[in-house]
C-alpha cells in the first residue's frame, strides 16, 4: 500500500467529513473523492458511479469497525505536492499515473466506454509518484469528452 513520504511546502491540505455506517477504511495515500452526501470516499474511474479524485489521503481513517460506528470524522487530503512511495510499484519513470480506484493506479489510461480518465500524477522513479490531480475526462462512444 502506498505511503505518503513527503508533503512539499506547496501542498495545501484540506479536510472533509467521512462517515461509514457499514465499516470501511480510507488509507493513507489513497485517492479520495467526495460523494453526493459531501463525504470523503474512495475515488474510482468505473463506468457506473465514478467518483473523481480530489486528492490523496494524508492519514488513515477507519470507521464502523466492530459495530462502533462513528457518525463523522475528518479526513485530511492534498491535491498536489505530495510524494507517494510503495516498494511493490514498478513504474516507468516520467510516465503519467492514472486513477483506477482508491489505491489502484496504472500507467495505462482507462479505455472502456463511460469510464473516467483522471491523472493522479507522474512517476518519479520505479517506486514513487509525485501527486498532481488532473481534471477528469469521460470516455463516451470511443471518444474522450471534457468535463465530468
Amino acid at each position: 500500500m502506498a505511503d505518503v513520504v513527503k508533503i512539499f511546502n506547496e501542498a495545501i491540505p484540506a479536510e472533509a467529513g467521512y462517515n461509514s455506517t457499514s465499516g470501511g477504511t480510507i488509507a493513507i495515500g489513497q485517492a479520495v473523492g467526495v460523494n453526493a452526501s459531501g463525504e470523503i470516499c474512495s475515488a474510482t474511474c468505473v463506468a457506473t458511479n465514478y467518483v473523481r479524485a480530489v486528492g490523496v489521503a494524508l492519514t488513515t481513517n477507519t470507521q464502523g469497525v466492530f459495530g462502533d460506528t462513528k457518525s463523522r470524522e475528518m479526513v485530511s487530503y492534498a491535491r498536489n505536492s505530495v510524494k507517494l512511495y510503495d516498494s511493490t510499484w514498478a513504474w516507468t519513470p516520467g510516465g503519467t499515473i492514472y486513477l483506477l480506484s482508491g489505491t489502484n493506479f496504472s500507467q495505462t489510461a482507462p479505455s472502456d466506454d463511460n469510464q473516467m480518465i483522471q491523472e493522479i500524477g507522474t512517476a518519479i522513479n520505479a517506486t514513487s509518484i509525485s501527486v498532481a490531480i488532473g481534471t477528469p475526462l469521460k470516455i463516451s462512444g470511443g471518444a474522450i469528452r471534457a468535463g465530468i
